[in-house]
């Protein structure tokens, strides 16, 4: 076996605790775009929309495994913190700014707004080791050369009749011996 067994596998869970709480400085670009279209109740909740989706886009990801060749020994929570993290989305608008004359600015404002939710994350390991005893390859490969021929007597069957049940792949490896008439 490789030593690519040996190895600790990370992996982290995410909850929301408290959705966002407070909503932060609104930027906008350039600095002549008015107010957004979007409330403040609006910014809000696609402040928590994305909170949620990368959430779920986070937890979605497959937990890593341990290879089928070597020995999964256990996981255990490492480390579990909730903090307050920042959420920040960011869209733009078409806008026109006239004035009295008839002159227009017309353009596209870019605006950014974060706020402040409280997600627990869970830090996870998962164990993996190098299998003990004979790898599985060595199956094939296995002696067929035993010091001692080891004889079971079986009283009720015919062996000839077993003989013609057994498939060809099972009968590879065996070898037939008829009976002796006395």
């Amino acid at each position: 076996m490789s030593d690519e067994c040996k190895k600790v596998l990370t992996y982290y869970r995410y909850t929301k605790v408290r959705g966002i709480t407070t909503l932060g400085v609104l930027e906008k670009q350039p600095r002549l775009a008015p107010a957004p279209s979007k409330t403040p109740a609006q910014r809000l909740q696609d402040l928590n929309a994305r909170l949620d989706a990368d959430i779920r886009a986070r937890n979605a990801i497959t937990i890593p495994q341990c290879g089928w060749h070597c020995d999964y020994l256990g996981e255990r929570i490492v480390s579990d913190t909730t903090r307050t993290r920042t959420v920040k989305i960011i869209w733009t608008e078409p806008f026109e700014l006239r004035d009295a004359n008839g002159g227009v600015f017309r353009g596209i404002g870019r605006y950014r707004t974060r706020g402040d939710a409280h997600v627990q994350t869970v830090k996870w390991e998962k164990e993996c080791d190098t299998k003990l005893g004979d790898p599985d390859s060595d199956w094939n490969e296995a002696s067929f050369n035993p010091e001692q021929t080891n004889i079971e007597l079986i009283s009720n069957y015919a062996l000839a009749d077993l003989w013609e049940a057994l498939p060809q792949s099972e009968r590879e490896m065996l070898e037939y011996l008829k009976p002796e008439k006395a």
